[in-house]
């Protein structure tokens, strides 16, 4: 079965650094072993005081966050696109560009703290 998914950016912070980083994010658990065994979830810190999750605006409290395939203790950040793209590549996986143009010129913004990068689709 073919399944899509998202890859976003999203603003994380390393509680172990005291540092925030920009880091790359599936939008849910893959049913792909391949892809699997580089995502890890992982507990969000709250970012702001003032952002308050609610019944109308809710705050994921988890993400599914990708690793370096090379050094699984590494978070995949923003500068590491061309390796989860080789990784993706060398998997079967396609970007599928022309559902990530439709998304990116939708004229809904997305959140500062979370941005589509691409869309992907095992083949």
């Amino acid at each position: 079965m073919t399944e899509t998914y998202t890859i976003s950016s999203q603003i994380y912070y390393d509680t172990y650094n005291t540092c925030y980083k920009r880091i790359l994010t599936l939008d849910r658990k893959p049913s792909s072993t391949t892809l699997n065994q580089i995502v890890k979830r992982l507990s969000m810190s709250k970012l702001s005081e003032f952002k308050q999750s609610t019944a109308c605006c809710p705050i994921d409290k988890c993400i599914y966050a990708l690793y370096n395939p090379h050094n699984p203790s590494e978070l995949l950040r923003l500068e590491d696109q061309a390796l989860l793209i080789t990784y993706l590549s060398a998997n079967n996986f396609t970007i599928n560009t022309s559902l990530t143009q439709l998304m990116l010129e939708n004229p809904i913004k997305q959140s500062s703290e979370k941005q589509i990068m691409f869309f992907i689709t095992n083949t």
